[in-house]
């Protein structure tokens, strides 16, 4: 779960989500509806491919989910929801670095799918997912 924190933390410190951007940032999971609003975000582990042979090289997958506020006649919940999930897209894809300082570093995250509309929840509300594959080495 380690690379979820360092994604999260790019994610924060991109000022994309979490913190005081309205779009609050869950790691591992997406809460129930009815204990948070309808804005948010979630990075979510997925299957990666095993570590290169005699090197320290994490290859895991990531998913970034995007639910937005929910559709009506004035509604913008969609294209917001769309947006965000393209400005999480441009903080992450591509990125080199040490986002928390210690002992890791991300090698490399490159976006395999999306930010692609995934349909609407049982809410009415607009979920968008990007894919995308991590690459992390120890430092």
């Amino acid at each position: 779960m380690a690379y979820l924190d360092d994604i999260g933390l790019l994610i924060t410190t991109s000022a994309v989500a979490g913190g005081a951007t309205g779009w609050p940032l869950y790691l591992g999971h997406l809460p129930d509806s009815s204990a948070i609003g309808d804005k948010a975000v979630a990075v979510l582990g997925t299957a990666g491919f095993p570590s290169h042979a005699r090197v320290s090289l994490e290859r895991p997958g990531l998913q970034v989910l995007v639910r937005g506020e929910p559709i009506n006649q004035t509604s913008t919940g969609y294209q917001d929801a769309e947006a965000r999930a393209v400005l999480i897209d441009h903080a992450i894809h591509a990125y080199v670095g040490t986002p928390d300082g210690a002992g890791s570093r991300v090698a490399g995250v490159w976006n395999e799918s999306g930010p692609a509309f995934a349909g609407f929840d049982e809410s009415e509300r607009p979920m968008f997912s990007a894919n995308y594959r991590v690459w992390r080495e120890s430092t």
